[in-house]
């Protein structure tokens, strides 16, 4: 690969590759943190659900 002889296109073409990686990280993050805040919402609803029923029991 010629266009990497140089030290400075060598370390330009490392610095591109550790930006995709760092940019796939965010993207994984950001699914995995929507994932998370779907689960939350429904754990809410369930509750919200509970404490309906034990209310109407009283």
């Amino acid at each position: 690969m010629e266009f990497l002889s140089s030290p400075s296109s060598f370390l330009g073409f490392m610095g591109f590759c550790i930006a995709c990686g760092a940019l796939g990280e965010i993207s994984r993050l950001k699914n995995k943190l929507e994932g998370q805040d779907l689960r939350i919402a429904e754990l809410e609803q369930l509750v919200g659900a509970q404490s309906e029923q034990e209310t109407q029991l009283e």
